[in-house]
C-alpha cells in the first residue's frame, strides 16, 4: 500500500530531514499548486526544491526514516541550498567525524555547464585553506551522485541572519567585512574570482566567524580544464552568474568582464 502525503510528512520529521512544522508547510505549499498531488510527486517536488536528495526521497517513499548513507557518511539534517545542490549535516560512520556534505543535484550530468561548474567548484574548494573560506575535505561519487565533504557548519547564512535580525550593528558589519576581505584576498592571490558574493553564500559560524562558500560560478587560472581550450571562458555572455543586487556593472554587462575588483564591489 502506497504512503499518503501525511505519512511522508511524518517520515520526514522522524528522519530529521525537516522539522514537523517545515514538513507540514512544504506539504501545504505543494498541495496548493500541484497538478499531481501524489506522494511520489511530493517527493519529486521536495528534491527539486533541494530539501532532500534523490536517494533520501526514494528511502522515504519505501518507508525508511534513516540513517541515510551516502558512501561512508550518515546524512541527516538539511541546512542550506545552492545553485548546484543542497548542503546537509552528516557524520563519517567509521571515524565519527561530523561534516557538512554538499550533495549535487542528480541531473547535473545532463547539463554540460552545471557539470563543468561542479568540477570547478570541487577543484577550487580543495585548493583552499583559509579561516574565512569554507574548507573542503573530500570529494566522492556514489551511484552517480557526486558530493563534497566540507567542514561541519553550525550557524546560519548571512541571509538568514539578516532576515530575522535586520540590519547589522555597525561594529559587527565592519568586523565581518574585514574578515571576509581577508578570505577574498586569499582567493585572489590564487587567481580565483568568485563572481557570486551575496548574503546567501556567506556562512556565519556559531561563534561569529564569516566564511565564503559556493564557488560554482567562480573562475580561476585552470578554467581551461572545464572547456578544453586555453583562455576560453566556460560561460557565454548571456549566462547570469551572481545576484544583480550585489553585482558590479561590468559583470552585469558580461560575466566574462568580472575580475577581482568586481568581487570587491560585491563584498562592499
Amino acid at each position: 500500500m502506497s504512503a499518503t502525503i501525511a505519512e511522508i510528512q511524518q517520515r520526514l520529521a522522524e528522519s530529521h530531514l525537516l522539522s514537523a512544522a517545515d514538513a507540514a508547510a512544504m506539504a501545504d505549499e505543494f498541495q496548493a499548486a500541484a497538478a499531481d498531488p501524489s506522494p511520489a510527486a511530493f517527493i519529486d517536488w521536495l528534491v527539486e526544491q533541494e530539501q532532500i536528495t534523490d536517494f533520501q526521497g526514494e528511502a522515504i517513499l519505501d518507508g525508511h526514516t534513516g540513517p541515510f548513507m551516502l558512501g561512508p557518511y550518515d546524512v541527516h539534517e538539511h541546512i542550506a541550498h545552492g545553485w548546484l545542490g543542497g548542503i546537509f549535516r552528516a557524520r563519517h560512520k567509521e571515524y565519527d567525524q561530523p561534516v557538512a556534505l554538499k550533495i549535487y543535484v542528480a541531473n547535473v550530468t545532463d547539463d554540460s555547464e552545471r557539470l563543468a561548474r561542479m568540477g570547478r567548484e570541487l577543484r577550487i574548494a580543495c585548493e583552499l585553506d583559509h579561516p574565512n573560506v569554507v574548507r573542503a575535505f573530500e570529494v566522492g561519487e556514489v551511484s552517480h551522485i557526486s558530493y563534497m565533504a566540507i567542514e561541519d557548519l553550525h550557524g546560519e547564512t548571512l541571509a538568514d541572519r539578516l532576515a530575522h535580525d535586520g540590519r547589522l550593528p555597525l561594529e559587527e558589519a565592519c568586523r565581518l567585512g574585514r574578515d571576509l576581505a581577508r578570505g577574498l584576498a586569499a582567493l585572489h592571490e590564487q587567481g580565483i574570482v568568485v563572481r557570486d558574493i551575496r548574503p546567501e553564500n556567506i556562512w556565519l559560524t556559531s561563534d561569529g566567524v564569516p566564511k565564503l562558500m559556493e564557488f560554482g560560478g567562480a573562475k580561476d587560472s585552470l578554467g581551461f580544464l572545464d572547456t578544453g581550450k586555453q583562455g576560453e571562458e566556460l560561460s557565454t555572455g548571456d549566462t547570469v552568474i551572481g545576484e544583480y543586487l550585489y553585482m558590479a556593472p561590468e559583470q552585469a554587462q558580461d560575466v566574462r568582464n568580472a575580475d577581482a575588483r568586481s568581487d570587491i564591489y560585491a563584498l562592499g
